[in-house]
């Protein structure tokens, strides 16, 4: 899994979100552990290419995959709703951040403040 993970940041970093789907895939495939770490990776590399649905999707799967969504996955996906314009749904994340008793950072709050900005 941490193999898995690193290779996935360094695809996060160059910006090969297919790629990242991919060893996600193959990490289900090989049945090897996915974690938290996994799933956030492949949202920060929605978010950089603008993939807000598929970030939200992730997200949302997480508890299907036996994870609690932390508040980096959380400031990942409003961070992803940020970039393309989606005040709505990094307010609503912020909320359910909140709703979950997670405690928000100032990357959650100026993500949806900068998203409302943005519209």
């Amino acid at each position: 899994t941490i193999s898995y993970n690193t290779a996935m940041g360094a695809c996060v970093k160059c910006g090969q979100r297919q790629q990242t789907l991919a060893l996600l895939r193959e990490m289900k495939h090989r049945s090897l552990p996915q974690d938290e770490i996994s799933c956030n990776a492949v949202i920060s590399s929605c978010r950089k290419d603008g993939q807000w649905q598929m970030a939200l999707t992730v997200l949302s799967c997480m508890p299907e995959m036996d994870m609690i969504p932390g508040v980096i996955s959380y400031n990942a996906a409003i961070s992803a709703c940020e970039k393309t314009q989606r005040w709505q749904h990094a307010c609503h994340l912020l909320e359910e951040l909140i709703l979950k008793q997670l405690q928000p950072t100032v990357i959650s709050y100026s993500g949806a403040v900068s998203a409302c900005d943005r519209s």
